[in-house]
C-alpha cells in the first residue's frame, strides 16, 4: 500500500497542537516551548500521564515545574530549574544543542523500536505534503510497519485527533532517507528540520487496550507553536 495514503489514513490518530493546551500538562509544556522559542533550541518531552480516558487509572501527572527565572544563565540551566523538583525527570543537551526532557519513569520500549526504512525523499517526488508539515511527517513516521506492528503486538493504542494544514514548499520541510533507525531518532530528524518540540506521552491503558500513547509536535524556531 502507498506511504502517503497510510500516512493520511492516520492522520485521524495523530493529534499535534496549535497553541491548545492538555489542561496543566498543555499550561506547562506550553512554558517548556516557550523557553525552548526564546533559546532557539529543537528537542523531545517523555513523560508518563493520563489520555483523558474516563476508564484509566493515572499515576503520575506532569512532572512538577516550576515557573523559570528569565535572565542571562544558560537555556539548559532555565529548563533543569523548571523540573529540579521532580527527581524522575532528567534534562540534559547533546552536543548538537538538542535538549532531552525524559522522565525515567515512563518505558522506552516503542520509541526504541527500529525502523527499516523511511523516505522523506520519496515522498517529495511524489508531490505529496509530508515533507512540508510536522502533521504529515510525524503521521508518516508512525505509519512505518514496525512501529505499527509492535503496538498491534503489545496492545498499545494511540490517542487520536486531526488537525489539517495546508502545506507551502517554500517553507522549511523534512527530507533525507532514514535507514535502521528507532522511532525517536526518526522523531529527531523530524524535530531538527522544522526546528521544534517533539512531546511523546505514555498513558495508563483501559479495558480495550494495555496501554495508550500520544505523540505531537510544537515548532519553536517560528512564533507559531506548528504549520
Amino acid at each position: 500500500m502507498n506511504r502517503a495514503y497510510i500516512a493520511t489514513s492516520l492522520l485521524s490518530a495523530i493529534l499535534l497542537l496549535a497553541g491548545l493546551s492538555y489542561g496543566q500538562d498543555g499550561t506547562a509544556i506550553l512554558s517548556v516551548v516557550d523557553v525552548m522559542r526564546k533559546g532557539q533550541l529543537s528537542g523531545s518531552l517523555q513523560y508518563r500521564g493520563g489520555c483523558g480516558d474516563q476508564n484509566e487509572y493515572v499515576t503520575r501527572d506532569f512532572p512538577m515545574t516550576i515557573t523559570p527565572t528569565m535572565d542571562s544563565r544558560p537555556w539548559l540551566q532555565i529548563l533543569r530549574e523548571m523540573f529540579a523538583k521532580d527527581a524522575a525527570t532528567q534534562v540534559t543537551q547533546e552536543p548538537d544543542g538538542f535538549i532531552r526532557i525524559v522522565d525515567t519513569t515512563a518505558p522506552q520500549d516503542l520509541l526504541d523500536v527500529r525502523i527499516k526504512r523511511l523516505s522523506f525523499d520519496d515522498e517529495l517526488k511524489n508531490d505529496w505534503a509530508v515533507p512540508y508539515t510536522p502533521t504529515s511527517a510525524l503521521a508518516f513516521i508512525a505509519a512505518a510497519p514496525e512501529v505499527e506492528a509492535f503496538m498491534k503486538e503489545h496492545h498499545i493504542a494511540r490517542q487520536g485527533r486531526i488537525t489539517h494544514r495546508a502545506f507551502s514548499p517554500g517553507k522549511p520541510y523534512v527530507s533525507g532517507e532514514l535507514n535502521n533507525v528507532t522511532l525517536s531518532q526518526a522523531l529527531d530528524h523530524m524535530a531538527k528540520s522544522f526546528h521544534g518540540l517533539w512531546v511523546y506521552k505514555e498513558c495508563p491503558g483501559n479495558q480495550k487496550n494495555k496501554r495508550i500513547v500520544d505523540i505531537w509536535f510544537y515548532r519553536t524556531g517560528l512564533r507559531e507553536s506548528y504549520e
